[in-house]
């Protein structure tokens, strides 16, 4: 609650207005802004191509593949992980699947089958505040979280000059903070 965040669990919307959020429990929250962030599913259309699940992801194999020579990837695939339940719809899983894709299209000899490394998560929730949680199962959270969220943002940059600018940008506006108009987000 430090930051005025109250987060609700097993809270379904009944309803949405311009002002206020009711909940099926009875409850009713004020609201001056609402982001709706439900989830991803596919779409419906995609199911007819195989087997899917309530998101309409479609189930691949272990090799991600639908069928020979099709393969499904990203928040469009249906991979089961070791303990059974699905890979989450994230792009770290994206990207190990894209990148194991292209190395099994291009190569010679059939691949292993694919296995998402957990590098963990990293989320940055306000000014000199984040929160990381390894595999393994550390966790922080506070200015060195955000520190830490800010160096790999810029580890993964591509080029001297986009590090450079997006520092330069980033140092901009931790100074400026405050200072001038604010955005605003017009319906």
């Amino acid at each position: 609650m430090k930051l005025g965040v109250e987060v609700l669990v097993d809270s379904a919307v009944d309803r949405m207005y311009p002002t206020d959020v009711h909940l099926k429990s009875g409850r009713v929250l004020s609201a001056g802004t609402t982001i709706w962030a439900a989830g991803v599913a596919a779409e419906d259309r995609w199911t007819v191509l195989g087997d899917s699940d309530r998101l309409n992801r479609l189930v691949v194999d272990e090799y991600l593949r639908l069928q020979d020579n099709v393969w499904v990837i990203g928040d469009m695939a249906h991979v089961e992980a070791s303990d059974g339940r699905p890979l989450p719809m994230v792009a770290s899983v994206a990207l190990q699947q894209g990148k194991y894709v292209a190395k099994a299209i291009t190569s010679e000899s059939p691949p292993e089958p694919f296995r998402y490394k957990d590098k963990g998560q990293m989320a940055t929730v306000g000014r000199r505040l984040a929160v990381v949680e390894l595999p393994n199962g550390f966790r922080m959270h506070g200015t060195l979280a955000w520190l830490s969220w800010l160096a790999l943002h810029v580890a993964y940059l591509a080029g001297g000059r986009n590090r450079v600018s997006v520092i330069a940008d980033w140092v901009w506006n931790y100074i400026a903070w405050g200072s001038g108009a604010r955005r605003t987000i017009i319906e």
